[in-house]
């Protein structure tokens, strides 16, 4: 038992935070010659939503896919056995970030924790109802439904299913991250209004 805790404690140590983007985020991405994860938050959330995960650390972990720590049981014990510790974060490997840029591991896992916090009773970011409202109307719209079309591809894994943070939670960070980058219709924009800075005006 000893040395099961003493293990434990020493994966825990082994884990590294990522505070530099330049390195790492694709060039096209970058906002500045000095881009960090919390210069990345700043630009992009507002400020309720920053002031939501502007301690929820980006953090270097084993895993051959991103996920986020810290929104359950599963999601702690998991990053607790893959070295990264218990509390909320966001692990990704680097080379993740290189190949899919923040569209596909920061936007993403980060309203995971803001759609998290929300359900938790804190801070109101996203409506679970508006987004269902939303997101069916988006499915029937000529020019947008591929938002829905992508969401729905990859939102029924296994892992997501067992050990997500609830109804749809797949879908919003999905859709929600490809839409802000790629545009969206200002009825599924408002939908993160508390989110995005640039969707803030969307009341």
């Amino acid at each position: 038992m000893r040395w099961a805790i003493l293990l434990l404690i020493l994966l825990c140590s082994c884990s590294i935070e990522i505070t530099e983007l330049n390195p790492i985020l694709p060039a096209n991405q970058r906002m500045s010659t000095n881009e960090t994860v919390d210069s990345f938050k700043k630009h992009h959330f507002t400020i309720k939503a920053y002031d939501a995960i502007e301690g929820i650390p980006l953090v270097d972990g084993p895993c051959a896919t991103p996920y986020v720590a810290g929104v359950n049981f599963w999601t702690n014990l998991i990053s607790l056995f893959t070295g990264t510790g218990v509390g909320r974060k966001v692990v990704a490997r680097p080379w993740m970030i290189s190949r899919y840029g923040g569209t596909k591991v920061l936007f993403h896992e980060y309203l995971h924790q803001l759609d998290d916090l929300t359900r938790d009773g804190e801070g109101g970011f996203i409506d679970l109802e508006e987004f269902k409202e939303a997101y069916k109307r988006l499915a029937t719209d000529t020019r947008y439904a591929g938002i829905v079309h992508y969401a729905e591809a990859y939102s029924y894994n296994r892992w997501s299913l067992t050990f997500g943070i609830g109804e749809m939670s797949e879908h919003i960070a999905y859709a929600g991250s490809i839409a802000y980058v790629n545009g969206a219709p200002d009825y599924f924009k408002r939908v993160f209004r508390k989110v995005f800075k640039k969707w803030e005006v969307l009341r």
